[in-house]
């Protein structure tokens, strides 16, 4: 059996395997379709501050997906997620499961080279995001965790936001908005701190009343170390006036 044709061998036998292409090394990735996807209650709300093991939504680069911020897109970790991969020789299933209190639970069994996937030699289950996995396959600085379950995938990212879509239908919407929100107010604060150097620049060099004698005015100005001090405060122009307009 050619290595590379596990994935068309597991597809023929089982109707509910989707194989896909993984899209920065071309290698394949099985979907496992035969249970439903299911979203509880903690995806209703995304919070961007969580931890990135215990979040049920993780910030990746899809490409052909549109962007919810300026770099990524937030996938989602539903219930049901199940996926069979084969890494230096062995067949392995991962799965996100729930446990009693619908928290996440991530799950990977190790089947060496049963490709039958009945034989399994090493079973983890963790809360965190697939914890000591990869230790187990020792794959540091090789590919994420989250590639190697083909969770920036196209396909399969559109069928996780679709779940998500269906359960809590603004969601996804609501998150773009305030991102947008947010670039527009950091948009104002950037252009208003730009003009406000560019003023106070400006009076500096050109709008500097100049310092004068007692013996040729009347006026005194005061310097202390050769700061000008006035009781004026600063002249201001027509043009840097109308500087500070916003439109």
């Amino acid at each position: 059996m050619p290595l590379h044709k596990w994935y068309q061998i597991l597809c023929q036998k089982n109707s509910h395997f989707e194989c896909y292409q993984r899209p920065y090394n071309d290698s394949w990735i099985i979907f496992d379709k035969s249970v439903p996807l299911e979203a509880l209650d903690i995806h209703s709300e995304l919070d961007t501050s969580g931890s990135s093991t215990t979040t049920p939504y993780l910030a990746l680069t899809v490409h052909d997906h549109p962007k919810d911020n300026i770099t990524s897109t937030w996938v989602p970790l539903l219930v049901g997620y199940t996926v069979i991969i084969r890494w230096n020789k062995k067949f392995l299933r991962l799965t996100i499961t729930k446990d009693s209190n619908n928290n996440l639970v991530y799950t990977y069994e190790d089947y060496e080279d049963d490709i039958s996937l009945t034989n399994c030699i090493y079973k983890s289950s963790q809360r965190n995001f697939f914890y000591g996995l990869t230790n187990y396959l020792n794959i540091y600085g090789r590919v994420s965790i989250p590639a190697l379950l083909g969770l920036n995938i196209l396909e399969i990212v559109i069928q996780l936001r679709n779940i998500i879509n269906i359960t809590f239908p603004n969601l996804f919407a609501q998150v773009k908005k305030h991102h947008n929100a947010i670039i527009t107010t950091n948009r104002i604060k950037n252009k208003m701190k730009r003009k406000a150097r560019s003023l106070f620049s400006e009076n500096l060099e050109n709008d500097m009343p100049t310092p004068t004698t007692p013996s040729t005015s009347s006026t005194t100005v005061n310097i202390n170390s050769g700061i000008l001090v006035s009781s004026n405060g600063l002249p201001m122009t027509p043009k840097s006036t109308q500087a500070l307009k916003t439109n």
